[in-house]
């Protein structure tokens, strides 16, 4: 609105000056907060992910994939580890719809194909709604088809406040399991 009422009101020789002024000052405004604000976060689930970044940064590499089940995306971002699934969280698994299976399917694909490191279902957490919209999502294990994959390829190492962190078996070991 200001740079409407800049251009309508404001006499051509001026304008150029006070835009200016206005540029800078934006300027000034993003610079300071790019230096000094920290990102947001809730004091409800603070302690719980700085334990759970900790983790996940311990038992895995930058460039090592890593799927949250639930909706937490936070934990990506906060912990600087790729996603292994095409989507940030999976709470449209729990959407009453005909795509479920379609879903499913491309969920187990993603998570076959990339083969995270890392599975943390974060579903179980002893935090109130430490998942956004926790109350429509439940654990992995409620969804045979990736309780069965989950069972399969990854071992429980830490469940930390209720979220359980799983990490991909080794493959040669997979298939010395398998003979």
């Amino acid at each position: 609105y200001l740079m409407m009422w800049l251009v309508s009101h404001v006499k051509a020789p001026i304008r150029p000056v006070l835009l200016g002024v206005l540029l800078t000052g934006a300027l000034v405004q993003a610079s300071y907060n790019i230096l000094t604000r920290q990102p947001l976060s809730d004091p409800k689930t603070e302690l719980t992910d700085r334990e759970v970044i900790a983790f996940i940064r311990k038992n895995s590499q930058p460039t090592d994939r890593v799927v949250i089940w639930g909706w937490a995306d936070r934990l990506y971002v906060r912990s600087r580890r790729p996603a292994g699934y095409r989507y940030p969280q999976t709470v449209h698994l729990f959407l009453k719809s005909s795509l479920f299976s379609f879903r499913k399917k491309k969920f187990l694909e993603d998570i076959d194909r990339n083969k995270p490191l890392l599975f943390v279902d974060v579903l179980n957490s002893e935090v109130r709604e430490y998942s956004t919209k926790d109350f429509l999502m439940k654990p992995h294990y409620y969804i045979r088809d990736v309780r069965n994959y989950v069972r399969k390829h990854y071992r429980l190492i830490s469940t930390i406040n209720g979220i359980r962190i799983y990490k991909r078996i080794n493959p040669l070991s997979e298939v010395i399991a398998h003979q």
